[in-house]
């Protein structure tokens, strides 16, 4: 008698009972699609802000403490679930849950002076909520169930279905866990898998640069590795202007860049007649990112030229062909520790905290005028 696949399992005394093959036709929490069930409709929007983040995504953005990173997320929030354009963008309307583990009344603040620069009145109906206060993110059975239990209820409320989670930071919903460890920010990453399987809305946390600003968002890259869309904020430190730039797209284009700065908002006085305020975030008029053929931006700085030269050497040294997702087909791409060290070689990047910042700077002035593509491990050279 031949000895089944069922026999083998059934050994040593494990009981393994076979659904049969008719229970494939039942629904499934995986949405398993036969052949003729696969489809798509152009028409149909996937996009919660077009061209730059999909409904049920994870996205990530991430910048040095004072670049306005937060400001950022927050406005881009508020602009879901009030369905405006968000920097010429279309926005799909939907319900919008702030987790505001990080400065929760700062964020508070600044929610009221986006009403009050907007002229919005605090009695309309806008599907946006707040939870100020810390969310443990890394244990499963901590504050998941509860959490997932607010937000249904939250939900049900509002208008229009649930389309955003912000996660503000990735640092203070850690709980403490290692940042650089695979095992805690593998369990950070499912805790938000889950959050985004169970409430159907895209995620976008916020996140803080490491040591290295080359090498994006701190902590061990799995991180990096499981999110969607990637948007870096820099802050210019000649003026009070910042720049955020799509720095990974998963299914899109990279290197889409836009600037803006932080506008103050007047609050009124506090209880000893000090002034309180706020800031809103202001789009910077054409400082979006270029088209050929477009004009009006600020030249490329002489040494971020320089630099752009030896990344041409390195190329030449150390360039490969790559596999990966966002790397077109055959695509001659260099890794970008080989252009940093060409740098350091030359002299134009001295290894310390401010050359490293140099070195972000130039990365982003080349990506912002179309020059390169940086999809966080590899840098390639587009045509002008």
């Amino acid at each position: 008698m031949t000895e089944t696949v069922e026999d083998r399992l059934n050994a040593g005394g494990a009981v393994v009972t076979f659904a049969p093959r008719a229970s494939l036709k039942h629904p499934s929490r995986f949405g398993l699609l036969t052949w003729s069930e696969i489809d798509f409709d152009p028409k149909k929007s996937d996009m919660l802000i077009k061209g730059l983040i999909a409904l049920d995504s994870a996205g990530l953005a991430f910048g040095d403490s004072g670049s306005g990173k937060t400001f950022l997320a927050g406005d881009l929030g508020l602009h879901v679930a009030l369905g405006r354009l968000w920097f010429g963008r279309k926005v799909l309307q939907g319900g919008v849950i702030y987790l505001a583990a990080e400065g929760g009344l700062s964020m508070r603040r600044r929610v009221v002076a986006f009403r009050e620069h907007h002229g919005i009145p605090k009695g309309d109906n806008v599907p946006f909520a707040l939870i100020p206060s810390p969310v443990d993110l890394l244990h499963p059975l901590a504050d998941m169930p509860e959490l997932l239990a607010l937000i249904e209820r939250v939900a049900a409320g509002f208008a229009h279905p649930l389309r955003l989670v912000v996660i503000d930071t990735v640092s203070r919903t850690l709980a403490g866990g290692n940042e650089n460890g695979p095992e805690d920010m593998g369990a950070f990453v499912r805790n938000v898998d889950v959050l985004r399987a169970t409430t159907g809305a895209a995620t976008l946390a916020v996140h803080h640069t490491g040591k290295d600003p080359a090498r994006g968002g701190r902590g061990h890259s799995l991180l990096r590795a499981a999110i969607d869309t990637e948007i870096e904020v820099t802050k210019s430190p000649n003026d009070d202007q910042s720049m955020a730039t799509v720095t990974k797209q998963r299914d899109g284009e990279t290197g889409r860049a836009f600037a803006f700065k932080l506008q103050r908002v007047d609050l009124g006085q506090d209880q000893d007649g000090e002034p309180v305020t706020s800031c809103v975030v202001m789009p910077i008029e054409n400082a979006d990112a270029i088209k050929p053929g477009k004009t009006g931006r600020r030249p490329i700085p002489a040494e971020h030229l320089k630099a752009l030269e030896y990344l041409k050497d390195a190329m030449v040294d150390n360039g490969e062909l790559v596999t990966a997702n966002g790397i077109p087909p055959g695509t001659r791409v260099v890794h970008v520790d080989h252009w940093r060290d060409r740098l350091k070689q030359r002299g134009l990047h001295d290894g310390t905290d401010s050359g490293k910042k140099w070195f972000q700077r130039a990365r982003a002035s080349l990506i912002t005028h179309e020059r390169i593509v940086f999809d966080g491990s590899y840098v390639w050279i587009v045509k002008p």
